[in-house]
């Protein structure tokens, strides 16, 4: 639920996030992709090219060359994704919105405990 709880303060923030693109080892797995995206609610998608971070280096130096204007055009013109989606079922994603509630229940009982170091007496 640690992903379903950066995504809620992204949009706290006023930021809409529309799908997710995921990479590496949580990426391998067709089983987890799909728990994700039932978890968040958002269609998951991966890319082709499994050298995420030479990608990545190359789309900010496409920018910064001023060869693409924007990293999300150059995005477009660098990344090409697999043609499998996984789409957030309702029903598991309905299972998994009262799990998380139980989950956020749960961590903000525990919190005190963690941020003074209980667990590590």
């Amino acid at each position: 639920f640690a992903l379903r709880d950066i995504l809620e303060a992204m949009r706290k923030t006023g930021l809409e996030v529309r799908r997710l693109t995921i990479v590496g080892g949580g990426a391998k797995g067709a089983l987890w992709r799909q728990i994700k995206a039932d978890v968040t609610g958002l269609p998951i998608r991966v890319p082709v090219s499994v050298e995420t971070t030479a990608t990545g280096a190359a789309i900010l130096a496409a920018v910064g060359a001023g060869v693409r204007a924007t990293v999300s055009d150059a995005v477009e013109s660098f990344v090409a994704y697999r043609p499998q989606q996984h789409s957030s079922d309702p029903e598991r994603h309905q299972l998994y919105d009262e799990a998380y509630s139980r989950y956020r229940d749960v961590y903000f009982a525990l919190k005190p405990i963690f941020d003074h170091g209980g667990l590590n007496a």
